[in-house]
């Protein structure tokens, strides 16, 4: 019986626990929420929030989700696949939900 790539069962976890140690600190912010394309989950993208002209990476879960933190609080622009908004990044993390356009036109807020 195969448990799959260890790699993958691991990136979450880790990733998790990484981004809920930066939340910890007293100036980090964070962002969360899903993303979709035509109402669809878009999954394994990658997703870029800078702030202050610092950028922070990650991959949307498998189910779209995805959560980035930041050391700077404040206005950020995320990007996913070339589309980008202006986001609040904050201590408590901020839920914002995208519906990512084909063509990289600006994210849409849901």
């Amino acid at each position: 019986m195969s448990l799959g790539n260890p790699r993958r069962r691991l990136r979450w976890p880790v990733g998790t626990a990484c981004c809920a140690l930066a939340v910890l600190s007293a100036h980090a912010g964070a962002i969360h929420g899903t993303l979709t394309r035509g109402g669809q989950p878009l999954a394994r993208v990658p997703v870029s929030l800078v702030c202050g002209g610092e950028e922070v990476r990650a991959f949307s879960g498998p189910q779209g989700q995805y959560v980035l933190t930041h050391p700077a609080s404040g206005r950020c622009t995320l990007t996913v696949e070339g589309a980008s908004a202006e986001v609040p990044v904050a201590d408590p993390p901020v839920r914002a939900d995208f519906e990512v356009p084909p063509g990289g036109a600006a994210l849409i807020r849901r």
